[in-house]
């Protein structure tokens, strides 16, 4: 519990988000991935601090609107590209 709420928590505020979209988004995410797995893996989804990453690259971490929605938008955009790409590629 330490480990989900310091990076659920922490991310946002350093990020300059609301932590409460990533906690409710989280939970989202919590009961997505529950279904598809049929409650087999008791897992938590949470933020992560991999992202910081891309938000300081962009300038995302200055509390600039514009540069958070274009980081947002990338990293969006790189999770889309990841999903077509697992649907695409062969499985072994």
């Amino acid at each position: 519990m330490f480990a989900m709420f310091g990076a659920t928590i922490l991310v946002p505020l350093i990020t300059g988000l609301n932590p409460a979209v990533a906690l409710v988004a989280a939970g989202f995410g919590t009961l997505i991935f529950h279904v598809c797995t049929k409650f087999e893996v008791p897992v938590f989804q949470g933020s992560s601090f991999a992202f910081l990453a891309a938000f300081s690259a962009t300038g995302g971490l200055s509390i600039n609107i514009g540069a958070v929605s274009l980081t947002l938008s990338g990293l969006f955009i790189a999770v889309v590209v990841g999903v077509i790409m697992n649907l695409l590629l062969p499985k072994n």
